[in-house]
């Protein structure tokens, strides 16, 4: 069973990747998500959202992380053409699954 920190970051490299089955593998059926932009209380509503509009050209760079208990918190650089974001992820493990996601950033950065 991977860790917090190593689902976090296969998530990461998932959706950077817009492979969406591979991150929807990680997920937990009922993962609660909440986000500046978007709330979803399933993993197949999160990823039906993301293979409508899939993440294309990102790149994620790691500028910090720490793992604590069930819980992994990323800081990342979040890049795509035009925009570049400093974004908070915590991650909650339940099951060897990611139950929850809360991320943060600075809404300003995709205006």
């Amino acid at each position: 069973m991977m860790t917090p920190l190593a689902l976090a970051h296969a998530f990461l490299k998932a959706f950077s990747a817009a492979d969406i089955p591979r991150l929807r593998s990680l997920l937990a059926d009922d993962l609660v998500f909440r986000g500046p932009f978007a709330r979803f209380d399933s993993a197949d509503d999160y990823a039906a959202v993301l293979a409508q509009n899939p993440p294309r050209n990102v790149t994620i760079e790691t500028l910090a992380q720490f793992e604590t208990g069930n819980a992994a918190c990323v800081w990342t650089l979040f890049r795509k053409p035009g925009i570049e974001s400093k974004m908070v992820q915590l991650f909650e493990v339940r099951e060897g699954h990611i139950a929850r996601i809360t991320l943060v950033f600075d809404s300003a950065d995709f205006a």
